[in-house]
């Protein structure tokens, strides 16, 4: 079988230059580095991209991470890491993209300012848009438990007991009933409701 010919192409900041000794008994090629470095990755790291640089890449974000630091002492806290993954979840470069096109506020693209209107992370907390169908920005955005955010779906089904709304999942540990059991029981009550105008639901 003909070795597969990577030599010109480039991945991320590496260009391959030429095959090389193997390393272990895998394939390897000599790369030449943006920052002016030849490095020699196997072919296994270049394409599935675990090697992007010749290390500069890492050091270059660690004197970032440390700058920022300096500036806020939050890097890798964890206010720190939900204003990052949200604001990767909201860039082209996250899966589903599409669905989180615009959804981060421009002031909110920089941790001081999400910092600023958020505070610390509680613990057991996580951010939470309180209109779902809305943005990352500060009115609509809240720290939330999981069991908060579980209810604050588009699809939280809501039951009216004793007029006061109560998400189905909550009523369900309330009586101790299992999900398939919970959801059993508001099926019965939808029925219920076509024929009996003193029972009344919420549907969210």
């Amino acid at each position: 079988m003909a070795r597969l010919n990577i030599s010109g192409k480039q991945f991320s900041r590496l260009t391959v230059i030429e095959p090389c000794e193997k390393i272990g008994n895998r394939t390897a090629w000599k790369c030449l580095c943006i920052c002016g470095v030849y490095t020699f990755v196997t072919t296994d790291r270049l394409v599935s991209n675990k090697t992007t640089s010749c290390g500069c890449r890492k050091k270059q974000t660690g004197a970032e991470n440390g700058r920022n630091n300096k500036k806020h002492g939050k890097t890798h806290t964890g206010v720190w890491n939900s204003w990052s993954s949200m604001k990767f979840r909201c860039t082209n470069k996250a899966p589903r993209y599409q669905t989180w096109s615009g959804m981060l506020c421009k002031e909110w693209e920089e941790f001081e300012n999400f910092y600023r209107d958020m505070g610390d992370r509680p613990d057991g907390a996580s951010i939470d848009r309180i209109d779902v169908t809305k943005g990352y920005y500060k009115e609509n955005c809240r720290w939330a438990t999981s069991r908060q955010q579980q209810n604050n779906k588009t699809n939280t089904r809501y039951l009216n007991v004793n007029n006061i709304k109560v998400s189905l999942m909550d009523y369900a540990g309330i009586l101790g009933l299992k999900k398939t059991e919970a959801q059993y029981f508001f099926t019965v009550l939808k029925k219920i409701q076509h024929v009996d105008d003193e029972v009344s639901l919420w549907i969210g």
